[in-house]
């Protein structure tokens, strides 16, 4: 993130690092990278996942992180 990396940019299997983070139910680094600009509404390209958000992907491990709000860019990750 101190490099000027692309936060949303796509892996191999169509996931942003958010969704990665979400997969893992890594609720600090989720915070963390939407804090630094990663954008939570982009949708898996491919995989599994194909077609959801982080939040959709994360349900089962932290149905709490993520809030409406902030899946729509209107509230900052404290």
């Amino acid at each position: 993130m101190r490099c000027g990396a692309d936060l949303n940019a796509v892996d191999g299997v169509g996931r942003t690092a958010l969704m990665w983070a979400a997969i893992r139910g890594q609720a600090a680094v989720a915070a963390q990278l939407v804090e630094a600009g990663a954008d939570a509404t982009l949708r898996a390209t491919g995989g599994d996942d194909e077609g959801k958000t982080a939040l959709e992907i994360a349900e089962a491990e932290t149905p709490s992180y993520f809030t409406e709000e902030q899946t729509q860019g209107k509230v900052e990750v404290a």
